[in-house]
């Protein structure tokens, strides 16, 4: 026990001794002994401020494609993860059926097309009646009113003929006229087969890969319901939510960001997108990113942004350098053998290196970037 209490105290006694030896270090004739640091003046740079956040690459084009006519799936010519084209086929849906259809719609409007020339048949017959029930008309008025050669009964019956055949002649063109009408009809049916019969066989609207496939063949395609999941191949965005307090300084087309995938940075681009808004309860907003001709990028990876909210051209030093005295920045500059505390102000802070934003007074000086933590003003130093 006395030999525990023994070791203690000379342990106790020799970091004491090392605490004031590092502290007041003094030289025979009793005075300080200056500290060893190292100095370096303030460098210009480029300064960015910026901000970085966790986001996501996500495809730019992707639909959920299902039946543009609803029915049973005839055939689906792709498969999960398949790459395909634009314009390339999907799957087709009730093609008997639709072709069946079509075919009867271009038999009703041969039919309508048949009975359109009948018309103008009938038409062509009333015109003759009619013309020649003219003819007599005048004839018979001539005997009758000036000649006196017949009876009033035989002109009323020819005035009657005539009526007659121009009422004919009236009919044969509503003929005309319903059926050139029930011909339009029939062609607009044979183009809506035909345009259902088309829509039936479901293609690929821009170059993708299926990401899901939810429906078999055999199985009914109803309106609205999701048979295949397109994902793009070629157009992606890296999106992330950023804090609400940045809100302000993020700029459509002008704040620009660089964008990071397994550490390794896919470029520099401009924001494109920013909500309009700050979610409630998140306290954040969406930014997106156009990755163009950005390499190597699939839909769903993580990826890095870093938003630079501010960029200029200054002077700084070392983040290191800057201590806080009295709750204030200051550094250290060397002269004449001694430690000077000067205050600064604070700008920009960029990785390890923090702006001067009144820089002009210390360019050129010897600033303390190593060694500073045992300074007080007007310390003995020395330089390495």
């Amino acid at each position: 026990m006395r030999h525990i209490l023994f070791m203690i105290a000379v342990l106790a006694s020799v970091l004491l001794g090392a605490g004031c030896h590092s502290k007041n270090e003094k030289n025979q004739n009793g005075q300080a002994t200056a500290i060893k640091v190292k100095v370096a003046p303030p460098v210009e740079r480029e300064f960015r401020e910026i901000v970085r956040v966790q986001g996501m690459i996500e495809a730019k084009n992707r639909a959920q494609i299902a039946a543009l006519v609803p029915g049973t799936l005839d055939a689906i010519f792709v498969d999960q993860g398949m790459t395909i084209k634009k314009g390339q086929e999907l799957f087709q849906t009730d093609k008997v059926n639709l072709e069946t259809s079509l075919e009867m719609e271009k038999q009703n409007l041969m039919v309508a097309e048949a009975s359109v020339e009948e018309a103008k048949a009938g038409l062509r017959q009333a015109e003759a009646a009619h013309e020649k029930a003219s003819l007599d008309r005048d004839r018979f008025e001539q005997l009758y009113e000036k000649d006196k050669v017949i009876s009033k009964d035989a002109f009323e019956k020819i005035t009657s003929l005539y009526k007659q055949t121009a009422a004919g002649l009236d009919h044969a063109k509503a003929v005309l006229d319903l059926t050139l009408a029930r011909r339009e009809q029939a062609a607009s049916a044979v183009l809506i087969a035909g345009k259902q019969l088309a829509d039936s066989r479901v293609t690929a609207p821009f170059d993708s890969v299926v990401s899901v496939r939810l429906l078999e063949p055999g199985e009914f395609a109803g309106e609205g319901v999701t048979v295949l999941s397109l994902k793009g191949v070629s157009d992606f965005d890296a999106r992330a939510h950023v804090a609400a307090a940045h809100f302000q300084q993020v700029i459509l087309g002008e704040t620009r960001a660089e964008v990071f995938s397994h550490r390794q940075s896919l470029g520099e681009f401009p924001v494109t997108l920013r909500s309009p808004t700050v979610d409630f309860r998140s306290r954040t907003f969406e930014v997106r990113v156009a990755l163009t001709n950005a390499p190597a990028v699939t839909d769903g990876m993580a990826c890095d942004i870093a938003l630079i909210l501010a960029s200029r051209t200054g002077r700084g030093v070392a983040s290191s350098a800057i201590g806080i005295r009295d709750g204030k920045p200051v550094v250290y500059v060397v002269e004449g053998g001694f430690a000077h505390q000067t205050s600064i102000t604070r700008g920009i802070v960029d990785g390890t290196f923090t702006e001067l934003l009144d820089s002009d007074s210390l360019s050129g000086k010897p600033i303390v970037i190593e060694g500073q933590s045992f300074l007080n003003d007007k310390t003995p130093v020395r330089m390495e």
